[in-house]
Parts: C-alpha cells; structure tokens; sequence
C-alpha cells in the first residue's frame, strides 16, 4: 500500500502515487468481488492512507465482469461519510463518451483515460491504434473538464510491449507533449513492472 503526501495537492514537479488496486488488479483476477468486497477494499486503502485510488472503470460489463456495478460502488462509498472527509481522490476509468457520461453521473473525483503507445497492443486490447486512442482520450479530457473534473492521461506500455518488444523513449515522450486539450500539467508512475509501468500526465 502506497502513502501519499497530504500537505501539499501535487504540481509540476512533485510525485503522486495512485493506488490501482481496485481498477486495474481487481480486473485481470478471475475471482469476482462482490460490490461490498470492493468498496471495503478501497475503504481499507483510503484509512492506510491513500489519497489518489483507482476506484472503478466505466466499461462494458460482459467484457470486464469483475468491474460491473460502478454505480452501486460509488454510491456506497459517497455514503461513507468519515472515510470521504479523509480527502481521497476517486478516479475512475473513461474509455469513451458513454464512460464519461457514467462517470459524472457517479460523481468520481477524477477521470483517467489510457492511451496505449504501440499500435499492436491498442489493437488487441481496444481494437484501435494509437492515434485514434489519442483522439478518443483528448475527447474524454475535453469532456471531463468541461464538467469541472481533474483529469488524467495514462500512457500504457510507455517502456515495453507484449507484442512489439521494447518501446522506444522517443515514442512515449511524443504522445506526451501531443496537443492535448487543457494540457496535463503532472506526472505519476505507477510502481509496476517495467512492460506494464505507464507514466501517467495529470491535469487539474
């Protein structure tokens, strides 16, 4: 479990960590949580002292059953009044409008779109390449800031594909500084492994 800085909210230069346990690890374990499981999950991480935590993902349910029920999720944790006032940031994933929509009626703190960095694997895992994964993010950031929403950017296989090898700096660094609407003014790193470690820019 990651601890966050509560001092101070994060700029240009300072590192957040974001606790994905609840999104991206929930999601690639066959095991399904029930909606109470989850939500004792992220209540748990928030009292440890997490202050930026992935707490759904707006996608299709037959596809990532174990991320179904973001509404009943969010719910339950907007009722939880003593953990809310410990000031944790509620992220969810956006994939596409309809995600955007869902996310701001949940009411999440911010959204986080993913933009993958190599053609093959934005094919295989979203059936896009990356320059259309890039418009579909810029839309979803326009979108949530238009709402008032902090956003995020998230560039998955930054350093290492499963399918192209390794990701050349130049590549990852281009998408970075793209013409991005209301552009990310921070930067995050998951601490995973190096073939799935995605830099993150951060805006609002």
């Amino acid at each position: 479990m990651n601890r966050i800085d509560r001092a101070h909210p994060p700029g240009r230069d300072d590192v957040s960590i974001v606790e994905v346990a609840p999104r991206d690890g929930l999601q690639s374990d066959p095991t399904i949580l029930s909606v109470g499981d989850r939500v004792e999950l992220i209540t748990r991480a928030v009292k440890a002292g997490v202050r930026r935590i992935e707490t759904v993902s707006f996608v299709n349910p037959d596809r990532v059953p174990q991320m179904a029920g973001a509404d009943r999720v969010m719910a339950a944790l907007h009722e939880d009044e003593p953990t809310r006032s410990l000031g944790a940031s509620y992220i969810g994933l956006v994939l596409n409008e309809r995600g955007l929509r869902q996310a701001i009626d949940t009411g999440v703190d911010e959204v986080n779109a993913v933009v993958v960095c190599t053609d093959t694997f934005g094919r295989r895992n979203q059936g896009r390449d990356t320059e259309t994964l890039i418009e579909e993010a810029a839309a979803v950031v326009a979108g949530a800031r238009a709402a008032g929403m902090r956003t995020s950017v998230t560039l998955s296989a930054a350093f290492g594909c499963p399918f192209e090898g390794r990701s050349h700096r130049s590549g990852w660094r281009g998408y970075s500084n793209g013409s991005w609407p209301n552009r990310p003014t921070r930067s995050r790193w998951p601490t995973r492994s190096a073939s799935r470690c995605p830099p993150t820019w951060s805006s609002g």
